[in-house]
């Protein structure tokens, strides 16, 4: 990904320029930065606005690339289905959409009381004869999005956490065994007929129960630090005695120490000293 695209833009940047700030990029990614949180820092730090936009252009457009062929097509955030979701609403009537995602009787993916799921039909119902409205589909957007990414956070974890083992079934079947109840799945389709993935609605959306992830980790095991599917490596910047490292999930620079060991927090995989295993790949 970096070398052919950085000499591409040594020829259009010729001082310079474009080495020095992808090679600020690539530090400050490599340290936990996001890529906008690093572009606004090396603004700041007194680069050229106009040479930052160009750099940063050809650098989205190849993490675009490369995103789609890492992650395998498994959502890691709720951007990644915001358009099967707003295709859902178009396709089907108000009630089957809240039914598939949010039906308070059994348990979807968003779990809510009768009347908030009353709130729900009647905004889903406004939304529909209102498709080209873009702020009542983004409250639409803004209810669901922490369902479905503690959905897709959920999955991860427990894929880790469970005790599940996998054997091969009839065909292109596999079976997973999980604390004494069997499930089948197909990696083919990306299908499990466990609960969760039934009930959540997760076929609709493509996300993966823990059971997909830990068949396709067992045949493909260089995807733990390939694919991104558990964990990123988040490199912690020494003051002294005390490390900080970009935080995604609250969006700002912490005190690891702080934040993560001694906050307890539910996305440390493994503190390595100089680095962090995160969980939170929002």
């Amino acid at each position: 990904m970096t070398n052919e695209f950085l000499y591409n833009w040594q020829n259009e940047l010729s001082d310079g320029t474009s080495e020095r700030i992808s090679s600020s990029i690539q530090s400050l990614v490599k340290s936990g930065y996001s890529l906008e949180r690093a572009k606004d820092l090396i603004i700041s730090s007194g680069e050229s606005l106009e040479e930052v936009n160009e750099v940063f252009s050809s650098w989205e457009e190849s993490l675009k690339t490369a995103q789609v062929v890492s992650e395998g097509g498994f959502p890691m955030s709720y951007d990644d289905v915001k358009d099967d979701v707003e295709k859902l609403v178009r396709d089907m009537s108000s009630d089957d959409f809240v039914d598939l995602i949010a039906c308070s009787g059994r348990k979807t993916m968003v779990r809510v009381s009768h009347r908030k799921e009353d709130d729900l039909r009647a905004l889903v119902r406004i939304v529909k004869a209102r498709l080209n409205d873009e702020f009542v589909m983004e409250e639409l957007h803004g209810i669901l999005r922490p369902h479905v990414e503690a959905a897709i956070h959920d999955s991860r974890g427990l894929s880790k956490d469970s005790d599940i083992s996998i054997t091969e079934g009839e065909g292109d079947s596999f079976i997973a065994d999980d604390d004494g109840r069997s499930y089948i799945l197909h990696l083919s389709s990306r299908t499990c007929t466990c609960p969760r993935f039934v009930f959540g609605g997760f076929a609709h959306l493509g996300i993966p129960c823990e059971h997909i992830i830990v068949a396709r980790r067992s045949l493909t095991p260089e995807i733990d630090h390939e694919e991104g599917v558990d964990y990123k490596l988040v490199h912690a910047q020494f003051q002294g005695s005390e490390r900080f490292a970009w935080c995604g999930r609250h969006e700002k620079e912490v005190k690891i120490s702080t934040a993560c060991i001694s906050g307890e927090c539910p996305y440390l995989v493994e503190d390595c000293g100089s680095c962090v295993h995160c969980g939170f790949l929002g």
